[in-house]
């Protein structure tokens, strides 16, 4: 792994003599790709007060979506392996060495070239920095001047209402990007051709923008503004293929045609997966109560012995409530998203079945 990180030109090797400061590092599973990913944060981290890290706030969902109500431009940014975008100037790497053993016993030491996160304060350090690119953005757009920008992480969305202002919008942030040497996943512009954001042209940009109004996703909804101007949302095709593996498999064990085992950890899964999708689409809770009993029950066997216990009966009425629900989500309708309004009972029941 060392060789792939320098091959990468992660690491550096130096001398004993020129080291000035020392990084930790340590590996967290990768399961989705069966190998262990390296992690390296500054040696002084150890001595923090976990108190005093920055802390994040993001909008709601629902203040998100509400966000693009008039807009006619739309685009969405990803940054590529975003921890590790930023590089370490080559006159401070020697404060961040790290120490290797082989098998043999035999010492060797190498100096980051990116900058070192960490696992604890990863996340405020990406978002501050995604902050200051995206500031001139936000700036306008809390002055109401027909710009949007939403972003989470290494995720940005900016949206206006007319081609000078999402131009003069998306350039400048992808500007700021460049100067920070931070690079994009590659954007779909038409249908199988895909390009780096920083090769488009201006008219690609106000091209894919008005293409993307009309559907677009971010955070793993997809949103399309309307003629109307009101924004519509549904749920990703990637996330209603999960949701019909997983319930699939719920049934085929139960049906006892499955050689597998479900545990408890698979139904609050599946459980919690169903509850985010019902709220894309403004499905009342009032209607899975049953199921949210599950989930609740599954955490209070779960503080006994554990989550991988096996689940071998799930009532027929929860069972019913389940399929309709996975069947109504895989129907996959539009919701409209609704202005704000203060919650009432009877709201909250609407649609509750009888």
């Amino acid at each position: 792994q060392v060789l792939e990180l320098q091959e990468f030109e992660k690491l550096e090797p130096i001398d004993r003599d020129d080291i000035e400061a020392w990084s930790s590092g340590f590996t967290v599973d990768q399961h989705t790709k069966q190998r262990k990913r390296p992690v390296f944060e500054p040696s002084v981290n150890r001595t923090c007060n976990r108190d005093r890290i920055r802390k994040l706030s993001y909008p709601s969902r629902h203040q998100r979506r509400l966000n693009l109500r008039g807009m006619k431009y739309v685009v969405d940014f990803d940054f590529a392996a975003y921890y590790d975008q930023f590089s370490l100037d080559p006159a401070a790497r020697n404060y961040f060495v790290i120490r290797v053993r082989d098998d043999a016993g035999a010492e060797r030491f190498y100096r980051l070239t990116r900058l070192p996160m960490g696992a604890t304060f990863a996340v405020a350090v990406a978002q501050t920095a995604t902050n200051v690119m995206i500031d001139p953005l936000l700036r306008e757009a809390e002055q109401g001047r027909g710009i949007a920008v939403d972003t989470m992480i290494d995720n940005v969305r900016v949206a206006a209402t007319n081609p000078k202002d999402f131009l003069w919008a998306v350039r400048t942030f992808l500007n700021r990007a460049y100067q920070a040497n931070a690079t994009f996943g590659e954007i779909d512009i038409d249908d199988g051709i895909k390009a780096s954001p920083q090769d488009l042209s201006d008219e690609q940009i106000v091209a894919l923008g008005l293409k993307n109004a009309a559907m677009s996703t971010f955070l793993g909804e997809s949103a399309a503004i309307g003629e109307d101007g009101e924004v519509y949302v549904r749920n990703t095709p990637k996330n209603l293929s999960n949701l019909t593996a997983a319930h699939l498999r719920m049934q085929r064990i139960l049906e006892g045609s499955h050689g597998g085992t479900l545990t408890r950890r698979h139904v609050a899964s599946l459980v919690g997966m169903c509850l985010w999708l019902a709220h894309t689409v403004a499905i009342s809770p009032a209607r899975l109560f049953r199921i949210i009993r599950l989930s609740s029950a599954m955490g209070t066997l779960a503080a006994v012995d554990g989550w991988d216990a096996a689940v071998r009966f799930v009532a027929p009425s929860v069972l019913s409530v389940l399929e309709w629900l996975v069947k109504t989500l895989l129907r996959n309708e539009p919701s409209r998203v609704e202005a704000i309004a203060c919650p009432s009972m009877k709201t909250f029941l609407s649609g509750y079945p009888p």
